[in-house]
């Protein structure tokens, strides 16, 4: 009965040409394909998950155009395209080349390793029906050839329904994030032709299909390491996908209706209560849980006792940052003398000074994260930056994060001065790399255009990965070290050590902060006559006004009152773009040509005063974008940078 199963089974699915060879020589060489398609395997699960072993076996399939933007972007990495795809085709080809040229047992383990070792079960199962129908005796052509190719009908069915949704819109990057596949399926015919057409000549020796197995996998193999790198890839999953723009974006949200929500859960199970008292003691309790008291008492491990929502949301933010922390800190451990480690150091350091903005939180009732404020936690870091990679573009940010703190630290002894003169040092070295930095980048963006040709319509849909600092990043580093060397001048440094007390309590203040106003007013209170501080402090004090019309008198009377100083000098650039908001909605021509004539006047009379300062570099970008600055109506252009910031 035994060996009627057995003749059966060898009639519907019988053996292929490569059987006849001595049993050494034939085990030799499956067990040599059969070790090669193990690494290909490991080798394919490292760059998609990290890890060179992953026991998945997962029976529902991925989103597989997640797999070709995460962690690498094939649209910034074009080289993944090709990886990908040869590396698709090989997992696809070598099991239905086995098959076809042994028989399905021989076979059977390479569908194992995909199963346990590659990507799902849905995959594993293509390849299954794949290896039986080209061992099919039915479907055993005379061509085998053309018997191979049909036997990929599966994968590409796989390919197509699992793809999921394509997130672009331009019909050319539509098209390109299909590519890797449709060089999985071409790839594969190339293998079937070559290893078919050579083992037609040597009568299909086992050892045929080894040679072009082993080749193409260590081709694969160089071409990414050449052209990417394991370190750029796991820079991409630990390091930028961690940086502080996902969480802010992951906890960027209006809360309220998640106010209006626990307000009704409190109302219905105490109706007797106040609903605007209820409301009230609830905003209280987010600010309450997001201030920086609330969020420094916290450790990884669970709270005692019942969390209330706002608490709930509060922790969630900083589990969400401690674990992006983790994952950096991992890729600077596996690679600590690599060139991203500058990079990590940065999006680590700008994680720690990621923090919730309370006044936000309380006035407008939205949540928002942000980074702009050194916190002397992450102080540490930027120094080790600074150490380790002075040269590197990132350490422009760290020498204006230690120059802030330096300048905002208080003596703490009255025989220790303050530190305002080597803020200014760093301040200074900071500049000046930043200036050359964007001089190079607009020279750079200079040459590619001038030399882009036909490869313009290639650049539109791919592009280089974004530096750490970009552009715009760059010049709002620009503008910050220049607000800070502004601030630090001797105008507001006259040597009288309460003066400068409060000139580095000023620095310190964070104007995302509940306490701001009140620390603000402190300020203002028993200063020594004439206070050379007075002008910014009302400067700042007008800035918080969010009624249009009563922060341009705010802003009026502060250019009245120190028409030189810098903190008038500041108000002019600030009424200017109120004026310009006012220019934007305003439907009257006599009322928009004085508008615009008082805003022009402000700008003209700012570069006048401080022609050498980054102050005329401000107004003169204003003046040259009048009237379209802030416009609502309009596509908003920004101008090209300029050759010198520092110079009008």
């Amino acid at each position: 009965m035994a060996r009627k199963t057995l003749h059966r089974f060898k009639r519907w699915f019988s053996d292929g040409p490569s059987v006849a060879y001595a049993p050494l020589y034939k085990l030799g060489c499956w067990l040599l394909n059969l070790f090669l398609y193990i690494l290909l395997t490991m080798f394919f699960q490292r760059l998609q998950s990290g890890q060179w072993l992953v026991w998945s076996g997962r029976s529902v399939s991925s989103n597989l155009i997640e797999q070709v933007l995460t962690p690498l972007n094939i649209f910034h990495y074009p080289a993944y395209i090709a990886v990908l795809g040869l590396l698709l085709a090989l997992v696809c080809a070598v099991p239905i080349l086995t098959a076809q040229m042994y028989n399905i047992l021989y076979a059977l383990p390479f569908v194992l390793v995909a199963l346990f070792l590659g990507t799902d079960r849905i995959f594993a199962l293509c390849l299954l029906v794949s290896c039986l129908a080209v061992s099919f005796e039915p479907l055993r052509f005379k061509s085998k050839f053309v018997s191979a190719v049909l036997c990929l009908v599966p994968e590409l069915l796989y390919w197509a329904i699992f793809s999921g949704p394509n997130p672009q819109t331009d019909p050319l990057r539509w098209a390109v994030m299909y590519a890797p596949w449709s060089l999985a399926f071409l790839a594969s015919v190339m293998i079937f032709g070559i290893v078919l057409a050579i083992g037609h000549f040597v009568r299909y020796r086992p050892g045929v299909l080894t040679p072009t197995f082993g080749l193409i996998l260590a081709g694969v193999v160089i071409v990414f390491h050449v052209w990417i790198g394991m370190t750029e890839r796991d820079f991409q999953a630990y390091v930028f996908s961690n940086r502080p723009d996902r969480v802010q974006e992951r906890f960027k949200q209006d809360i309220t209706a998640l106010l209006e929500e626990e307000k009704a859960q409190r109302l219905a199970a105490e109706s007797y209560l106040n609903p605007q008292g209820v409301e009230n003691l609830l905003q209280l309790e987010w600010q309450a849980a997001f201030s920086p008291a609330y969020l420094q008492a916290q450790t990884p491990s669970a709270p005692a006792g019942e969390p209330t929502p706002a608490q709930r949301k509060a922790r969630n933010f900083l589990l969400a940052k401690w674990e992006a922390q983790l994952h950096i800190e991992r890729f600077i451990q596996k690679y600590p003398h690599h060139r991203r480690v500058a990079d990590s150091l940065y999006y680590q350091a700008l994680l720690e000074d990621l923090k919730p903005d309370v006044r936000a939180l309380r006035n407008e009732k939205r949540l928002r994260l942000y980074d702009e404020i050194p916190s002397e936690n992450a102080e540490p870091i930027w120094r080790e930056l600074l150490r380790t990679a002075a040269d590197h573009e990132t350490a422009i940010e760290a020498r204006w994060r230690i120059a802030t703190l330096a300048a905002a630290a208080l003596p703490e002894t009255p025989a220790e001065p303050f530190q305002f003169d080597a803020s200014l040092a760093l301040l200074q070295e900071a500049k000046t790399r930043c200036q050359v930095l964007l001089d190079q980048r607009q020279e750079q963006t200079r040459q590619e255009a001038a030399s882009a040709g036909w490869l313009l319509d290639m650049s539109e849909i791919f592009q280089s990965p974004q530096p750490t600092l970009t552009r715009d990043k760059l010049l709002s580093l620009y503008e910050r070290i220049g607000l800070l060397q502004t601030l630090l001048d001797k105008e507001n440094r006259q040597g009288h050590v309460v003066h400068e007390r409060r000139l580095a309590e000023f620095v310190r203040l964070d104007p995302q902060q509940l306490d701001y106003e009140t620390r603000l007013k402190a300020l203002t209170l028993d200063a020594p006559q004439p206070d050379p501080l007075i002008d910014n402090i009302e400067l700042a004090q007008a800035m918080l006004i969010a009624e249009i019309d009563s922060r341009r008198d705010a802003l009026t009377q502060i250019v009245r009152r120190y028409p030189e100083r810098d903190g008038g000098i500041q108000a002019m650039l600030q009424l200017a773009q109120v004026l310009l908001e006012k220019y934007n909605q305003s439907d009257h021509d006599s009322d928009r040509h004085l508008l615009r004539t008082r805003g022009q006047e402000l700008l003209q009379r700012v570069i006048t005063l401080r022609p050498d300062s980054f102050l005329a570099h401000q107004a003169q970008q204003l003046l040259g974008r009048w009237p379209g600055v802030l416009e609502a109506k309009t596509q908003q252009t920004d101008p090209e940078p300029p050759e010198n910031p520092a110079t009008p």
